[in-house]
């Protein structure tokens, strides 16, 4: 009764402030980039207005879902543009077989399904990439909104953005995510997130203080190939190599 009771919360909830034909929702949207100082333009970024399209065209219907349905994300790559390119090439391949499953008659609500295979999908995409690149240093920060219908589900993975809710009809003006669901950053005045720590060392990264107060991401032995290559500089003998890299988090 209790799960129930909750369904029908939520559907109420999901109409509440609507004005307009319940029968028609339209929605726009416009996608822009600009390059930085850096050479080459290493970020990249998804738009699918038609997600159910999509989703028929790749044989993967999402069809019990509310409509519209449509997809809108960013990858700010760093150091290559390799996780960024692969990640905006598959994420919807990972999504789309997850949301296929969705549905009202589960134990869950259709809210929590979402959810759910947002985060896993994002997660089964993160440990595909470290296996098939390991060699690689390329990465990348990810946004995330999908559109259900009315609902909007915003998730990121990373330091380096945010996503922005704005109303002109709110003297508020805008919210970030942050705010709106009252989480601190991943940053925290005593230190980073127990749990990104642990996602970072199941994935062979520590966490680094390169500066007092500067923290960045970098392999397991970052700290040891950079003792060994400042040896072999201070040497004067040359170095076989460059410096370890890391990123900032």
């Amino acid at each position: 009764l209790e799960r129930e009771q909750k369904k029908q919360a939520a559907s109420k909830s999901a109409s509440t402030g609507f004005v307009g034909n319940a029968d028609v929702f339209e929605f726009a949207s416009e996608a822009s980039f600009m390059q930085g100082k850096a050479e080459a333009h290493m970020d990249r970024h998804v738009t699918v207005k038609d997600l159910v399209a999509a989703s028929k065209a790749l044989k993967m219907p999402i069809d019990s879902l509310d409509k519209p349905v449509a997809l809108f994300s960013i990858y700010d790559g760093h150091f290559g543009t390799k996780c960024s390119e692969y990640c905006a090439q598959n994420f919807h391949k990972k999504l789309l077989p997850r949301l296929t499953k969705v549905t009202s008659r589960r134990e869950q609500t259709v809210e929590e399904q979402i959810r759910a295979s947002l985060m896993s999908a994002l997660s089964e995409l993160d440990q595909e990439f470290v296996s098939k690149f390991r060699t690689d240093r390329s990465g990348c920060c990810v946004q995330i909104a999908l559109l259900v219908g009315r609902r909007l589900y915003a998730c990121g993975l990373g330091g380096e953005g945010n996503t922005m809710l704005c109303s002109n009809q709110d003297s508020a003006g805008s919210w970030s995510f942050d705010v709106l669901h009252k989480s601190p950053s991943l940053l925290a005045e005593d230190g980073v997130d127990e749990s990104e720590q642990e996602r970072l060392r199941d994935v062979g990264g520590e966490i680094v203080e390169v500066a007092p107060g500067v923290k960045h991401v970098a392999a397991a032995d970052f700290e040891k190939r950079t003792r060994e290559f400042r040896i072999q500089a201070a040497s004067g003998l040359g170095v076989s190599g460059s410096p370890p890299p890391s990123a900032p988090l």
